[in-house]
């Protein structure tokens, strides 16, 4: 007995549903992996956006030891509230090396003691005379983070 046209289209009709439903389930997991890549992006330049201004004060050579200070205790909510917002886009050691990163820039980071308080002072010319150039390296490594992430070969074809 052969197959009717009842069976056959009950058979094309399945694969169609089963072929929908798997594109379904790609193109979502596509689309997260698309939103991923995409909010990590703008964390990075919201980081980069928060330091742009005092780094570039930074690096004039103009500045001194006071103004150092004071520039980067004035910055330091507008930092945190960045540093905040894109730790929630780290995960796993990424995210402990970023907060030693971040804890060494504003605070007080010595062999076996770290201390998360606002400690500035560490910048002022009589504490160090590499102080100004400390505090653009600090930085700079917190800035390290905000790279763009590694995408996939892919990824590039599902972009507009």
């Amino acid at each position: 007995m052969g197959i009717v046209d009842f069976q056959s289209a009950l058979i094309a009709g399945g694969f169609t549903i089963v072929g929908v439903l798997a594109g379904a389930f790609i193109s979502h997991r596509f689309a997260l992996i698309k939103m991923a890549y995409d909010t990590r992006i703008i964390a990075n330049e919201k980081l980069r956006d928060a330091f742009n201004n005092e780094l570039a004060i930074l690096q004039r050579k103009s500045i001194n030891d006071v103004e150092t200070c004071d520039l980067l205790e004035g910055a330091f909510i507008k930092h945190q509230i960045a540093v905040n917002d894109f730790m929630a886009h780290l995960h796993g050691s990424e995210a402990s090396r970023f907060y030693d990163a971040w804890i060494r820039y504003y605070g007080y980071y010595e062999e076996g003691e770290k201390e998360d308080t606002e400690f500035f002072a560490k910048y002022f010319h009589h504490n160090d005379p590499e102080g100004r150039n400390k505090a653009i390296s600090n930085i700079q490594s917190v800035l390290a983070f905000a790279v763009p992430p590694s995408v996939k070969p892919w990824y590039m074809f599902w972009r507009k």
